[in-house]
């Protein structure tokens, strides 16, 4: 729908310009928990991105408004529900929109019997609806907290597996239970399959098969299962080695994911000839041979961990842990896969033409921006942070300590004198002094190019360092736990600086001048544009709340989240560019109209403040969505301008409102192209 207002003689229609965060396009991939078939509607399931949509056999993919952790799904006619770590949720319209019922347990498994639905969740046993999830009822199986693994229903029979508990039947809808664990060596049941009469149980133990109901189980398969599937004569079994396949009802076993590139199978499905596979943290995979050839099956599946962000030059990296390291040339629009098999990545930085990359397995190199790289030392070592100063190579290492290398890493001298942890998160230069954030003993100082280290924790009130960086004659530390420490005398003190952070579980630091940015565990991204003295909550428009990794590329900041891929945002709607146009202070609040109106595409918004506030000036369109923040900052007594760039909007009246302390006034601007 495209709305209209008349002004004058000229039309005028409205779109949003400044999108705040919005997500990148990839890199693809993730944890695929769950597959499901309904009419011509693929549906995937992923760990913390939520649903996904596919009418082309997951060709392409498309993310549905359902967030969080998908372990399952079933249908009762029309609707279809979903298990999720928050809840059930239910789609009527065949996935395109979803909506939680009235059951708000972390749910693992669904089945449907006639018009009942039920329920296996964390750590609440088993519910059972028979409204399409309107309301639930539970079902006691056994006393206490027990977790439901998988359900499934064979004809009028239901059955379970309760994790450590073993599988247990109930022929009467549920009323009643019973234990069928004879034979059934590992009790902790994670998946239940059915083949006509064949009832199979993938346990941590192996496969195990019953052809009387579960009165008796005999073990078929050695690797254990997450996931079962049954087409036909064949079964399935996905495991954390691949997928094993019988042709003959479970009683002998063939391997068949040589060629899939991840072996770590989380969800099977078998449809329409070909067989799907749901993988831990690679995405899905598909044959049309049952396993002897695969293709990957992700674009637009944007469910990737994002375990680092950086950038060099026109380049930004993407490391998604289990699925490789992802280059982009154009802003996140799209990605290069630059090796899956390329080990994970935990730092680079850049140092004349070359790229380093600190990995899990050592250090590499790359002399052409990231497209291939060779070791270049450390073989062996998880090198967690690295930094260039001079001519030296600084790496910092989890488990042993750090290491400086002088002849571009061909050869490499441990420097861990007075260094009482070797677990390195962190290493930065500020001026001559190097410092290294731990795990455990907090930070360390050495001015004299790593040869001897000291403590210098005075002020911390926590030792576990997730990230340090510096900026003038300044070092910020991040400690897991207890939020920002800034030190100006370097390192001798420290002092927390978390007025505004409601979560002080930080993941990742950066900063750009007086500028911070901070990735939390579970509030999102803050920021800060005065040394951190205080912060404000960035998250308008973003998915994530769990932020791995944080950086700053053309005037962006990127994040890096778990589960939902690389966001950017623009710098420009968090650090503000007012500028003060008097020293004068100013007798009473004001907000001029502004100069020119109409514009294009610019134009000057003027203002003035009596006394110190903290101000917001905000740019609407006529229906009260934000369009732009332009200033949120404290600012002292004076007045005050902001050229507005309106270049991204399109023409139309906008309202711009200035908010400081209690006083609030809101004016219109026309924009005319």
């Amino acid at each position: 729908m495209r709305t209209k207002i008349l002004l004058s003689v000229l039309f005028i229609s409205f779109s949003i310009g400044y999108a705040q965060w919005i997500q990148t396009n990839g890199p693809y991939g993730g944890f695929v928990s769950a597959l499901f078939k309904i009419d011509s509607v693929l549906l995937s399931g992923t760990y913390e991105a939520g649903i996904f949509r596919s009418i082309d056999n997951g060709a392409t993919w498309t993310k549905t408004n359902s967030t969080g952790s998908v372990n399952d799904f079933t249908n009762s006619g029309s609707n279809i529900f979903a298990a999720t770590n928050g809840g059930v949720w239910r789609s009527t319209d065949n996935g395109v929109s979803w909506n939680y019922t009235s059951l708000g347990n972390t749910t693992l498994s669904l089945a449907t019997l006639g018009t009942n639905i039920f329920a296996g969740t964390y750590p609440f046993g088993l519910y059972k609806s028979t409204n399409n999830g309107q309301s639930w009822s539970t079902i006691q199986i056994l006393s206490g907290y027990y977790n439901v693994l998988d359900i499934i229903v064979v004809g009028t029979k239901i059955f379970v597996g309760i994790e450590n508990k073993g599988v247990y039947l109930s022929t009467n809808n549920g009323l009643s239970w019973a234990s069928v664990n004879n034979g059934l060596q590992d009790l902790n049941v994670r998946s239940l399959a059915a083949s006509d009469s064949i009832l199979f149980a993938g346990t941590d133990g192996g496969v195990f098969r019953s052809t009387n109901n579960g009165i008796s189980w005999t073990k078929v398969l050695n690797n254990y299962a997450n996931s079962l599937f049954v087409s036909g004569p064949n079964i399935y079994a996905g495991s954390g080695m691949g997928v094993f396949l019988s042709t003959n009802k479970g009683i002998n076993w063939s391997y068949i994911s040589d060629s899939l590139k991840n072996k770590q199978i989380l969800s099977l499905a078998f449809i329409d000839n070909r067989l799907f596979a749901g993988t831990f943290g690679k995405g899905l995979f598909s044959s049309t041979d049952n396993g002897i050839n695969w293709t990957e099956l992700n674009k637009g599946l944007t469910a990737s961990f994002i375990d680092l962000i950086a950038n060099s030059d026109s380049i930004l990296f993407a490391e998604t842990g289990l699925n490789g390291l992802f280059l982009s040339q154009n802003n996140g629009d799209s990605w290069i896969e630059v090796n899956k098999e390329f080990p994970i990545s935990r730092a680079i930085v850049k140092s004349g033409t070359k790229l380093y990359a600190g990995t899990n397995i050592g250090l590499y190199v790359s002399t052409n921006n990231g497209f291939s790289w060779n070791a270049a030392g450390l073989s062996g070592y998880d090198v967690s942070s690295i930094v260039i100063k001079d001519t030296i190579i600084i790496a910092g290492t989890l488990g042993h300590g750090i290491f400086i290398s002088s002849n571009n890493g061909i050869n490499w001298t441990s420097v861990n004198s007075g260094l009482t942890s070797p677990y390195i998160n962190s290493v930065v230069v500020l001026g001559q002094n190097l410092f290294a954030g731990t795990q455990s003993n907090g930070v360390f100082l050495s001015s004299n190019g790593g040869q001897s280290w000291a403590q210098a924790n005075n002020g911390l009130t926590g030792l576990m360092v997730s990230a340090l960086v510096a900026s003038g004659n300044k070092i910020y530390a991040a400690i897991y736990g207890r939020g920002i420490f800034i030190s100006t005398n370097n390192g001798s003190s420290w002092t927390p600086t978390n007025n505004g952070l409601t979560d002080l579980n930080i993941k990742s630091l950066v900063v750009n001048g007086s500028n911070l940015f901070v990735g939390t565990y579970g509030a999102g991204v803050f920021y800060s544009t005065n040394n951190g003295n205080n912060w404000f909550s960035a998250n308008t428009g973003l998915k994530a709340n769990e932020i791995r990794s944080l950086s700053i590329f053309n005037n962006h900041l990127y994040a890096g989240t778990a589960g939902l891929g690389v966001w950017r945002r623009p710098l420009s709607e968090m650090i503000t560019s007012v500028e003060r146009t008097s020293s004068e202070i100013p007798t009473s609040f004001n907000l001029s109209q502004n100069y020119p109106n109409p514009f294009n595409p610019s134009t000057t918004i003027s203002f003035s403040i009596p006394t110190s506030e903290f101000v917001t000036l905000k740019v609407y369109d006529l229906l009260g969505r934000e369009i732009a923040t332009l200033v949120n900052e404290n600012l002292s007594a004076g007045s005050y301008s902001y050229n507005f760039d309106a270049k991204n909007l399109t023409s139309g009246v906008y309202l711009y409102k200035l908010q400081a302390g209690k006083y609030s006034e809101t004016k219109k601007m026309i924009l005319t192209k």
